[in-house]
């Protein structure tokens, strides 16, 4: 349903064998909601998600950038403040009984 809509972006990551990352997002009034990130277990920690989430950001140049991510997933949000993105709230219960932090991205930092 997504790639149906104009104001969405996706990005692969792939071998010559396979696709190991992608990315959806998507952007409206130079502002843009990052929906999932995802790469092969065997390609993390190789830069294969910055290169994705770099190229998001070169393909929709967005002024601010929001997700959210499940309190849980320590390296997610690591992984996302070590790109700048910032805790600016939460949403209790969100993912059930698990909480969801909000972060955001601003290009006009």
């Amino acid at each position: 349903q997504e790639l149906g809509l104009k104001d969405s972006a996706f990005i692969v990551a792939e071998t010559e064998e396979r696709i190991i990352g992608f990315a959806v997002a998507r952007h409206i009034a130079g502002e843009a909601e990052l929906f999932k990130i995802a790469v092969l277990t065997e390609y993390r920690r190789k830069g294969v998600a910055v290169s994705i989430l770099k190229e998001i950001i070169r393909l929709i140049d967005p002024r601010k950038i929001f997700l959210e991510v499940s309190e849980s997933n320590s390296a997610a949000r690591a992984f996302y403040e070590t790109m700048g993105f910032r805790k600016n709230g939460e949403r209790r219960g969100y993912y059930g009984n698990e909480n969801a932090v909000l972060m955001e991205w601003n290009n006009e930092d």
